[in-house]
């Protein structure tokens, strides 16, 4: 599937690009949630406005040299969360659902 090139700062965008990845029929059992400025330090905060019970986030495979420099964002969400923390491959994670497909 050919993807547009993401736009910094359209939050509503982004908003959208979450909803096509969650089939129609489990939409009313998902929230979205886009938000703006430093990812570990606005993942943590919307995690306890919300009440979250998990975060799920998407993950790169890395060699152990790219994990150490580029994985601060996920490490330091792991290491505070308050509530479990699940990395989805982004292989997986970009997967279409059917329905966006056809959109």
């Amino acid at each position: 599937v050919e993807r547009p090139p993401l736009e910094p700062g359209d939050l509503e965008s982004d908003r959208r690009r979450l909803e096509a990845l969650v089939p129609e029929a489990l939409r009313p059992r998902v929230w979205f949630h886009v938000r703006e400025g430093k990812a570990t330090e606005k993942i943590l905060k919307a995690a306890d406005e919300l009440g979250a019970r998990l975060i799920l986030m998407g993950c790169h495979p890395k060699g152990a040299v790219e994990r150490f420099f580029n994985g601060a964002t996920a490490r330091d969400v792991l290491h505070k969360a308050r509530c479990p923390v699940w990395f989805e491959p982004v292989s997986r994670s970009r997967a279409v659902a059917p329905e966006a497909a056809a959109s």
